[in-house]
């Protein structure tokens, strides 16, 4: 035992030689720590393979008393993949015995050719049980590759206004009716409206100009791994937002009116035929325009128009004197306080180049009269607030401004017109409020002073003034503000310290403080919008300490009982009231019992 012995090799056994080293090995040799690590048994005999046998076959040969297990079948082995797709063969495989057990035995199979995938088909690869001289064969099934079969191409939205856009979306399907993978695909989108549709990756824009079309086709090209297949055809309307064409019919009319009243002919005042026919021509385009469904088409169209207009003016056979040829006024708008007066000047430009103030003979007309008023010289006069138009016209030529004319103040509980920008004042307060410029033309303010039994604030008295204010918009638009609100307070009463604007939040029933800027005996706050706001200060208490803002909202809430306060007088006046009125009572009714005992 432990002793070298000479090993006879068994061709059989499947080894081919045993390469020596110089140090030898051991059978039976495990470790030294082991009872000097060598197995305390005899061995009858060994074998050596040329691979590390299973425990089942192992176990197999000891019940043959040595001798290895008969294969008696073998497992199928069938593969299928797809082309240029390496098969995945098993590495073990299931054999049956001549006993009837089974064991899953290692394979080596030979190696497959590339070119045996390159199509659709089937082949043979042989293999060998290892330890074994057993061969297996393994049969390969080789199937076409899905390929992209189909796309459908849909849209977020299926209707779209000139200007608009929609995200698109695209799916496809593999010649296996599986899903396809598109994220390493090439798509294309066109259309076959291409002039009026703009692609960004998968959204789809189209054109502000777009006037015409009552929808457009859309398409998708997809290639993926060398195969393109098509979408279906999306179809999406085109809608067109109302037009105002307001403008150009009344440029039209004027072009027309001039057309109307202009001579042709050679003499000095009139106007050459050529320039009449551009003239006819610009109108017949114009009116065209009136029959898009393109805003932008429209607006151009007055212009282009209004050009012709000026041309056809600035053609004129001149005289040898010089003649006007449009005029210019020194205002294009006009703003006025009820307080405030204009003057609006006319200057006639000449065709020799020159200018020259024609004021005193021009014609000056107010569509309404009872907003402003206006002089032969042109001086306009504020009446009321509101908006009109003062009409100019002299040698032919007409021009318009627009008078808007505005209130500086604003009577309590009177609805008034009010106008973007204004800075008002409230009659018979301290207030003022300063407008924001985005406000709609056509907004009025009604403002309302409440008094103080209308306003219950426990711990705070009233400091200034407190006003309810309501704005009124036109046509459900709105302003985004904000607004300056201005609130003055008593001076001598109250230091800078001691008042703050308070907001009543109708929501939560309770006033919320604003602060605001102090100066000068007035409070400066910006609001986003207008309820109840006023100015208060804080009361002490009898400890001498005043209430603090951040107390509970039961010290803050208004109490609702026909939005009026109950009233003032404490429980002891009511009490002595009540026993005044008692004794009075008493004192008729003695002193009638007194008159009937003597008249008896």
């Amino acid at each position: 035992m432990g002793e070298p012995q000479e090993v006879t090799i068994a061709e059989e056994d499947g080894l081919e030689s045993i390469t020596a080293t110089d140090d030898p090995k051991y059978l039976g040799y495990t470790n030294p720590q082991f009872n000097d690590g060598f197995i305390q048994t005899g061995l009858d005999d060994f074998r050596i393979y040329n691979y590390a046998m299973t425990a089942e076959e192992v176990n197999a040969i000891y019940k043959e008393g040595g001798e290895a297990p008969v294969i008696a079948d073998i497992e199928e082995v069938l593969v299928e993949t797809e082309t240029g797709i390496m098969p995945e063969i098993p590495t073990s495989i299931e054999v049956t015995y001549e006993d009837g057990s089974r064991q899953q035995l290692e394979v080596t199979w030979n190696p497959i050719d590339p070119s045996q995938l390159e199509k659709p088909g089937s082949f043979e690869v042989r293999g060998s049980i290892n330890g074994t001289d057993v061969k297996v064969v393994a049969k390969i099934t080789v199937i076409a590759k899905p390929v992209l079969e189909k796309i459908q191409l849909s849209a977020d939205k299926l209707s779209l206004e000139p200007g608009e856009n929609t995200m698109l979306h695209v799916e496809g399907w593999m010649s296996d009716d599986s899903k396809a993978n598109l994220s390493n695909a090439t798509i294309k989108f066109n259309s076959n409206n291409s002039d009026f549709v703009v692609f960004d990756n998968d959204r789809l824009t189209l054109s502000k100009d777009t006037d015409e079309l009552d929808f457009i086709e859309v398409m998708a090209e997809v290639t993926m791994n060398g195969t393109e297949v098509n979408s279906n055809k999306l179809k999406i309307e085109v809608e067109y937002p109302s037009v105002d064409t307001s403008d150009l019919s009344a440029v039209i009319e004027k072009a027309e009116d001039l057309l109307e009243d202009a001579e042709i002919g050679t003499e000095p005042g009139q106007y050459p035929k050529s320039a009449n026919e551009k003239l006819i021509r610009a109108i017949g385009k114009a009116k065209e325009a009136l029959e898009s469904n393109a805003q932008s088409r429209v607006d151009q169209a007055v212009s282009k128009l209004q050009k012709a207009v000026t041309t056809f003016k600035e053609s004129i056979n001149l005289p040898n004197e010089p003649v006007v040829v449009d005029i210019e006024l020194n205002y294009q708008d006009i703003s006025l306080s009820k307080k405030e007066k204009a003057t609006v000047e006319v200057t006639a430009r000449l065709s020799d180049g020159s200018s020259q103030d024609v004021t005193k003979d021009a014609e000056f007309h107010i569509e309404d009269s009872s907003i402003a008023t206006v002089t032969k010289q042109g001086k306009i006069s504020a009446k009321q607030a509101g908006v009109t138009n003062l009409n100019v016209s002299f040698a032919s030529f007409n021009k318009q401004i627009k008078i808007t004319i505005y209130t500086s103040s604003i009577k309590i509980g009177e609805e008034t017109p009010v106008f973007a920008g204004a800075t008002l004042e409230v009659e018979g307060t301290n207030a003022s409020i300063t407008l924001p410029d985005d406000l709609p033309v056509g907004t009025t303010v009604m403002i309302n002073r409440l008094e103080t039994k209308d306003i219950q604030h426990p711990g705070y008295v009233i400091a200034g003034d407190v006003l309810d204010v309501h704005f009124k918009y036109p046509d459900n638009k709105n302003s985004e503000g904000p607004f300056k609100l201005t609130l003055g307070y008593d001076q001598k009463k109250y230091n800078e310290k001691e008042v703050s604007i308070y907001y009543f939040n109708e929501g939560k029933n309770v006033w919320e403080k604003r602060n605001g800027e102090v100066e000068n005996g007035f409070i400066t706050l910006s609001v986003p919008h207008f309820s109840v706001y006023g100015v208060f200060a804080q009361v002490e208490t009898d400890s001498g300490s005043k209430n603090n803002d951040n107390s509970s909202s039961d010290n803050q809430s208004i109490e609702e009982s026909n939005d009026k306060l109950p009233e003032t007088a404490t429980s002891m006046f009511t009490y002595m009231l009540v026993g005044i009125i008692l004794l009075t009572i008493a004192t008729i009714i003695l002193f009638v019992h007194r008159r009937k005992n003597k008249s008896l």
